[in-house]
């Protein structure tokens, strides 16, 4: 394999950004860690799209979450053959979900203008503004909502339960700031 250089951008609170750290460690492979508790760090990720930990680039290439099989595939030249995982090597807490999220908050190409996600019998302006965890990045989008958790689409982040928390890490709305 190609020496290429590895970058983990990690939160505080991400067990899979500890778990793709320790499997460098594991490998000897040498890594840098840039962490989201940093504020350049942060907005580098968001201004490039990316809206979860742990977030791995080796080389030009990325992908957010942790997958053993996806960082070998990375890692090889172009066409070197990567040894295959054994399905029973791999133990189902060391796959990150991270990544299937994902790949569910990306907007499709459609309107997704107020008038279209605003549920029907709401009159009125709803704030918009979008907020960013501070802890691992994630976006809250009101345009999206947050339905995998029973937030509908057109839902401001002030009317967000009290109890919500960030889909990502788990951290409380007193972690957000507005984008």
């Amino acid at each position: 394999m190609e020496d290429k250089k590895i970058v983990i951008y990690t939160s505080t609170t991400c067990p899979y950004c500890d778990m793709a750290k320790d499997y460098f460690k594991t490998k000897g492979i040498p890594y840098e860690e840039k962490s989201t508790a940093e504020p350049e760090n942060r907005k580098k990720l968001v201004s490039m799209g990316i809206r979860g930990v742990p977030a791995i680039f080796v080389g030009e290439n990325y992908f957010v979450g942790f997958d053993p099989v996806e960082i070998e595939k990375m890692m090889a030249q172009p066409g070197e053959t990567v040894e295959a995982i054994v399905e029973q090597e791999i133990v189902p807490e060391e796959v990150a979900p991270v990544a299937a999220v994902e790949e569910e908050i990306q907007i499709p190409a459609e309107d997704h203008s107020v008038e279209n996600v605003q549920p029907e019998g709401i009159k009125g302006e709803i704030n918009m503004t979008k907020y960013i965890c501070q802890v691992c990045g994630y976006v809250y989008d009101p345009a999206v909502g947050d339905e995998d958790n029973g937030i509908a689409p057109g839902t401001s982040f002030e009317d967000l339960p009290e109890d919500w928390v960030c889909p990502l890490c788990g951290v409380g709305k007193d972690q957000f700031e507005a984008e």
